[in-house]
């Protein structure tokens, strides 16, 4: 299993993108977001993720864009490609969920009930959250296609 990764970023969080990277366990590209200052703006952030996106590494299983915000855990890239030999069917991976109050109750619940059962996955017609994303190589050009003409 290979995973191939690159980090989307804004130059006003250099510092934040310094230290993301030091605590990686390899060293990534990073994609600096070249449209001048952050507006939230759906179809410039869909611009910068689609560069990221399309910097896979062909010869990949899967892709990670990784947001510059995110706080990695030890290990992270290994142990990714670890448990995305699990991963029941081709699909987006977020190994993130999210927490606190701008966390649907729905999400939570979802949580809470893999939790009980044991389960490693909680499956989503939606992607529930972005600070890290995580595709198949394969599916990456269909993906870029289907959000092109969405934004």
């Amino acid at each position: 299993m290979r995973l191939s990764a690159t980090v989307m970023a804004h130059p006003e969080r250099r510092d934040d993108v310094a230290d993301l990277l030091d605590l990686l366990d390899r060293p990534l590209e990073v994609y600096w977001d070249p449209h001048g200052p952050p507006s939230g703006k759906a179809d410039r952030v869909w611009s910068v993720a689609r560069e990221v996106w399309l910097r896979h590494d062909p010869a990949a299983d899967w892709h990670a864009l990784i947001q510059d915000d995110a706080v990695p855990s030890l290990d992270l890239l290994a142990s990714l490609e670890k448990a995305l030999e699990r991963v029941p069917a081709p699909a987006i991976v977020s190994p993130y969920l999210g927490q606190g109050v701008r966390v649907p109750r729905r999400w939570e619940q979802a949580a809470r009930t893999a939790d009980a059962r044991g389960a490693s996955w909680i499956r989503s017609d939606r992607v529930l959250w972005g600070v890290c994303l995580i595709a198949p190589v394969s599916l990456i050009p269909h993906m870029v296609e289907w959000c092109d003409r969405k934004a």
